[in-house]
Protein backbone atom coordinates (compact mmCIF):
# COMPACT_ATOMS: atom_id res chain seq x y z
CA UNK A 1 0.00 0.00 0.00
CA UNK A 2 1.24 3.44 -0.87
CA UNK A 3 0.25 6.07 1.72
CA UNK A 4 1.12 9.72 2.30
CA UNK A 5 -0.19 9.53 5.89
CA UNK A 6 1.71 6.56 7.28
CA UNK A 7 4.97 5.62 5.62
CA UNK A 8 6.13 2.20 6.81
CA UNK A 9 9.40 2.63 4.93
CA UNK A 10 10.10 5.96 6.64
CA UNK A 11 9.27 4.52 10.07
CA UNK A 12 11.64 1.60 9.46
CA UNK A 13 14.39 3.97 8.27
CA UNK A 14 14.01 6.21 11.34
CA UNK A 15 14.05 3.18 13.63
CA UNK A 16 17.21 1.93 11.98
CA UNK A 17 18.79 5.38 12.27
CA UNK A 18 18.05 5.47 16.00
CA UNK A 19 19.70 2.08 16.53
CA UNK A 20 22.74 3.20 14.57
CA UNK A 21 22.99 6.42 16.60
CA UNK A 22 22.79 4.37 19.81
CA UNK A 23 25.70 2.19 18.67
CA UNK A 24 27.66 5.27 17.63
CA UNK A 25 27.14 7.03 20.98
CA UNK A 26 27.93 3.85 22.91
CA UNK A 27 31.16 3.14 21.02
CA UNK A 28 32.21 6.79 21.26
CA UNK A 29 31.65 6.71 25.02
CA UNK A 30 33.76 3.58 25.33
CA UNK A 31 36.61 5.13 23.36
CA UNK A 32 36.53 8.45 25.20
CA UNK A 33 36.19 6.98 28.72
CA UNK A 34 38.34 3.91 28.18
CA UNK A 35 35.65 1.82 29.84
CA UNK A 36 33.33 -0.75 28.29
CA UNK A 37 31.31 -0.53 31.53
CA UNK A 38 31.71 2.99 32.87
CA UNK A 39 28.61 3.03 35.08
CA UNK A 40 25.61 0.94 36.06
CA UNK A 41 23.66 2.00 32.97
CA UNK A 42 26.15 0.15 30.76
CA UNK A 43 25.85 -3.20 32.59
CA UNK A 44 24.52 -3.20 36.15
CA UNK A 45 25.77 -6.71 37.03
CA UNK A 46 29.32 -6.25 35.78
CA UNK A 47 29.49 -2.75 37.25
CA UNK A 48 28.51 -4.10 40.69
CA UNK A 49 31.15 -6.83 40.49
CA UNK A 50 33.78 -4.34 39.35
CA UNK A 51 32.96 -1.98 42.22
CA UNK A 52 33.45 -4.82 44.68
CA UNK A 53 36.85 -5.66 43.19
CA UNK A 54 37.82 -1.97 43.23
CA UNK A 55 37.04 -1.92 46.96
CA UNK A 56 39.39 -4.88 47.38
CA UNK A 57 42.09 -3.00 45.47
CA UNK A 58 41.75 0.01 47.76
CA UNK A 59 41.91 -2.20 50.85
CA UNK A 60 45.00 -3.97 49.52
CA UNK A 61 46.61 -0.60 48.78
CA UNK A 62 46.03 0.45 52.40
CA UNK A 63 47.63 -2.79 53.63
CA UNK A 64 50.57 -2.25 51.27
CA UNK A 65 51.05 1.23 52.72
CA UNK A 66 51.01 -0.16 56.25
CA UNK A 67 53.56 -2.83 55.34
CA UNK A 68 55.79 -0.18 53.78
CA UNK A 69 55.69 1.74 57.05
CA UNK A 70 56.61 -1.43 58.91
CA UNK A 71 59.51 -2.20 56.58
CA UNK A 72 60.89 1.30 56.93
CA UNK A 73 60.58 1.11 60.72
CA UNK A 74 62.54 -2.15 60.76
CA UNK A 75 65.20 -0.88 58.35
CA UNK A 76 65.85 2.21 60.47
CA UNK A 77 66.00 0.11 63.63
CA UNK A 78 68.42 -2.34 62.01
CA UNK A 79 70.67 0.52 60.93
CA UNK A 80 70.75 1.74 64.52
CA UNK A 81 71.40 -1.75 65.87
CA UNK A 82 74.32 -2.28 63.51
CA UNK A 83 75.81 0.98 64.71
CA UNK A 84 75.30 -0.13 68.32
CA UNK A 85 76.87 -3.51 67.56
CA UNK A 86 79.97 -1.86 66.08
CA UNK A 87 80.23 0.44 69.09
CA UNK A 88 79.90 -2.53 71.44
CA UNK A 89 82.78 -4.27 69.68
CA UNK A 90 84.92 -1.17 70.20
CA UNK A 91 83.89 -1.02 73.85
CA UNK A 92 84.78 -4.68 74.38
CA UNK A 93 88.18 -4.11 72.74
CA UNK A 94 88.84 -1.14 75.05
CA UNK A 95 87.84 -3.11 78.14
CA UNK A 96 90.25 -5.89 77.15
CA UNK A 97 93.01 -3.27 77.03
CA UNK A 98 91.95 -2.04 80.46
CA UNK A 99 92.13 -5.63 81.78
CA UNK A 100 95.62 -6.07 80.38
CA UNK A 101 98.18 -5.58 83.12
CA UNK A 102 100.69 -4.37 80.53
CA UNK A 103 98.61 -1.27 79.75
CA UNK A 104 100.24 1.84 81.19
CA UNK A 105 98.30 3.78 83.82
CA UNK A 106 98.47 6.96 81.73
CA UNK A 107 96.79 5.12 78.87
CA UNK A 108 94.09 3.60 81.13
CA UNK A 109 92.47 6.98 81.77
CA UNK A 110 92.36 7.77 78.06
CA UNK A 111 90.94 4.36 77.19
CA UNK A 112 88.31 4.55 79.94
CA UNK A 113 87.20 8.02 78.85
CA UNK A 114 87.01 6.82 75.26
CA UNK A 115 84.90 3.87 76.38
CA UNK A 116 82.50 6.18 78.22
CA UNK A 117 82.21 8.26 75.04
CA UNK A 118 81.36 5.14 73.08
CA UNK A 119 78.59 4.38 75.57
CA UNK A 120 77.19 7.87 75.00
CA UNK A 121 77.23 7.19 71.27
CA UNK A 122 75.14 4.08 71.87
CA UNK A 123 72.51 6.25 73.57
CA UNK A 124 72.73 8.69 70.66
CA UNK A 125 72.23 5.87 68.13
CA UNK A 126 69.18 4.64 70.04
CA UNK A 127 67.61 8.08 70.16
CA UNK A 128 68.31 9.08 66.57
CA UNK A 129 67.21 5.83 64.92
CA UNK A 130 63.73 7.21 64.32
CA UNK A 131 61.19 6.66 61.61
CA UNK A 132 58.02 8.72 61.51
CA UNK A 133 58.84 10.10 64.94
CA UNK A 134 59.31 6.71 66.64
CA UNK A 135 62.40 4.80 67.72
CA UNK A 136 62.16 1.11 68.54
CA UNK A 137 65.51 1.27 70.33
CA UNK A 138 64.72 3.78 73.08
CA UNK A 139 64.35 2.71 76.69
CA UNK A 140 60.61 3.53 76.68
CA UNK A 141 59.93 2.25 73.14
CA UNK A 142 56.71 0.34 72.50
CA UNK A 143 56.05 -2.44 70.02
CA UNK A 144 54.20 -1.33 66.89
CA UNK A 145 51.85 -3.42 64.76
CA UNK A 146 51.34 -3.14 60.99
CA UNK A 147 48.53 -4.68 58.93
CA UNK A 148 49.58 -7.62 56.79
CA UNK A 149 46.25 -8.46 55.13
CA UNK A 150 42.74 -7.10 54.64
CA UNK A 151 41.35 -9.33 57.41
CA UNK A 152 43.17 -7.33 60.07
CA UNK A 153 46.09 -9.68 60.69
CA UNK A 154 49.16 -7.73 61.74
CA UNK A 155 52.93 -8.09 62.13
CA UNK A 156 54.46 -6.61 65.26
CA UNK A 157 57.80 -4.84 65.29
CA UNK A 158 59.39 -5.27 68.71
CA UNK A 159 61.77 -3.10 70.71
CA UNK A 160 65.36 -3.18 71.88
CA UNK A 161 64.93 -4.64 75.38
CA UNK A 162 68.48 -4.29 76.64
CA UNK A 163 68.23 -1.39 79.07
CA UNK A 164 69.23 -3.55 82.03
CA UNK A 165 72.29 -4.90 80.21
CA UNK A 166 73.28 -1.42 79.04
CA UNK A 167 72.91 0.04 82.54
CA UNK A 168 75.02 -2.81 83.93
CA UNK A 169 77.67 -2.16 81.29
CA UNK A 170 77.76 1.58 82.00
CA UNK A 171 78.08 0.97 85.73
CA UNK A 172 80.80 -1.63 85.22
CA UNK A 173 82.84 0.68 82.96
CA UNK A 174 82.54 3.55 85.42
CA UNK A 175 83.77 1.22 88.20
CA UNK A 176 86.89 0.04 86.36
CA UNK A 177 89.90 0.66 88.56
CA UNK A 178 92.02 -2.41 87.92
CA UNK A 179 92.21 -5.61 85.89
CA UNK A 180 89.67 -7.42 88.07
CA UNK A 181 87.02 -4.71 87.69
CA UNK A 182 87.80 -4.57 83.96
CA UNK A 183 87.04 -8.29 83.67
CA UNK A 184 83.68 -7.64 85.36
CA UNK A 185 83.01 -4.93 82.78
CA UNK A 186 84.02 -7.37 80.04
CA UNK A 187 81.36 -9.82 81.22
CA UNK A 188 78.81 -6.99 81.13
CA UNK A 189 79.93 -6.03 77.61
CA UNK A 190 79.47 -9.61 76.42
CA UNK A 191 76.00 -9.79 77.98
CA UNK A 192 75.00 -6.57 76.25
CA UNK A 193 76.48 -7.78 72.96
CA UNK A 194 74.48 -11.01 73.18
CA UNK A 195 71.30 -9.00 73.65
CA UNK A 196 72.17 -6.84 70.64
CA UNK A 197 72.67 -9.98 68.55
CA UNK A 198 69.34 -11.44 69.69
CA UNK A 199 67.53 -8.21 68.83
CA UNK A 200 69.25 -7.99 65.45
CA UNK A 201 68.03 -11.49 64.62
CA UNK A 202 64.49 -10.67 65.79
CA UNK A 203 64.31 -7.48 63.73
CA UNK A 204 65.76 -9.24 60.68
CA UNK A 205 63.12 -11.99 60.95
CA UNK A 206 60.36 -9.40 61.31
CA UNK A 207 61.73 -7.54 58.31
CA UNK A 208 61.58 -10.73 56.22
CA UNK A 209 57.97 -11.33 57.26
CA UNK A 210 57.03 -7.77 56.31
CA UNK A 211 58.82 -8.05 52.98
CA UNK A 212 57.16 -11.38 52.09
CA UNK A 213 53.72 -10.06 53.05
CA UNK A 214 54.33 -6.89 51.06
CA UNK A 215 55.34 -8.88 47.99
CA UNK A 216 52.20 -11.03 48.25
CA UNK A 217 49.88 -8.03 48.74
CA UNK A 218 51.41 -6.24 45.75
CA UNK A 219 50.97 -9.36 43.58
CA UNK A 220 47.38 -9.70 44.78
CA UNK A 221 46.69 -6.04 44.01
CA UNK A 222 48.08 -6.41 40.49
CA UNK A 223 45.88 -9.47 39.91
CA UNK A 224 42.80 -7.61 41.16
CA UNK A 225 43.55 -4.66 38.88
CA UNK A 226 43.87 -7.00 35.90
CA UNK A 227 40.55 -8.56 36.89
CA UNK A 228 38.83 -5.19 36.92
CA UNK A 229 40.37 -4.37 33.56
CA UNK A 230 39.07 -7.58 32.04
CA UNK A 231 35.58 -6.72 33.32
CA UNK A 232 35.24 -3.07 32.37
CA UNK A 233 38.05 -1.87 30.09
CA UNK A 234 37.31 -1.02 26.48
CA UNK A 235 38.70 -3.02 23.59
CA UNK A 236 39.65 0.16 21.74
CA UNK A 237 40.17 -1.54 18.37
CA UNK A 238 36.74 -3.15 18.55
CA UNK A 239 35.04 0.07 19.70
CA UNK A 240 36.64 2.06 16.89
CA UNK A 241 35.53 -0.51 14.34
CA UNK A 242 31.96 -0.34 15.69
CA UNK A 243 31.96 3.45 15.56
CA UNK A 244 33.33 3.53 12.01
CA UNK A 245 30.69 1.01 10.98
CA UNK A 246 27.99 3.13 12.61
CA UNK A 247 29.17 6.19 10.70
CA UNK A 248 28.84 4.33 7.38
CA UNK A 249 25.48 2.84 8.34
CA UNK A 250 24.23 6.27 9.45
CA UNK A 251 25.02 7.68 6.03
CA UNK A 252 23.19 4.82 4.31
CA UNK A 253 20.22 5.16 6.66
CA UNK A 254 19.94 8.90 6.04
CA UNK A 255 20.09 8.24 2.31
CA UNK A 256 17.37 5.60 2.68
CA UNK A 257 15.17 8.00 4.63
CA UNK A 258 15.71 10.70 2.01
CA UNK A 259 14.77 8.22 -0.74
CA UNK A 260 11.58 7.26 1.11
CA UNK A 261 10.59 10.89 1.57
CA UNK A 262 11.36 11.50 -2.09
CA UNK A 263 8.88 8.79 -3.07
CA UNK A 264 6.15 10.54 -1.07
CA UNK A 265 7.05 13.83 -2.69
CA UNK A 266 6.61 12.24 -6.11
CA UNK A 267 3.12 11.07 -5.14
CA UNK A 268 2.21 14.59 -4.02
CA UNK A 269 3.50 15.97 -7.33
CA UNK A 270 1.31 13.50 -9.23
CA UNK A 271 -1.76 14.60 -7.23
CA UNK A 272 -1.03 18.18 -8.13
Amino acid sequence: MVSVITSAAAISAVHSLREIDTRFVSSSKRIESGYRVADASDDASIFAVAQGVRAQVKSSAAVSSSLTQGQNTVQVALAGLRQIYDLTNDIRANIILLADGATAESARTIIKNNTLTLLEQIDSARNTSRYNGFSQLEANAQARSFLSDTKGTSITVGTFNAQTELDDLSTAVNNITDSASALTALDAARAFERQVNVTLADFAATGRSLSESHSFVDSLTDALKKGVGALVDTDVAEAMAVRQSAIVQRGLSVASLDFTNGANRRIVNILR
